[in-house]
């Protein structure tokens, strides 16, 4: 089982915010059933999204240099 992986605060806060788009707003809400699985379905993509913002190399290079600590 793949270990969860969660934003800090910080990553968090770099992430754009995304409206709820209008057509959506009205929508009726899940009986609890589909809402478990809507839950799971979105958990699983966010993931996905997490981790292709975590690899993609031209996020914040310039904020955070890859550097190499020695003691």
């Amino acid at each position: 089982m793949e270990e969860k992986q969660y934003l800090t605060e910080d990553e968090a806060k770099e992430l754009p915010f995304i409206p709820l788009p209008k057509e959506l707003e009205s929508l009726p809400l899940l009986p609890k059933e589909q809402e478990e699985t809507m839950r799971t379905l979105a958990r699983h993509a966010i993931s996905i999204m997490l981790e292709r913002y975590r690899n993609d190399p031209l996020k914040t290079s310039s904020k955070r240099p890859n550097v190499e600590v020695r003691k």
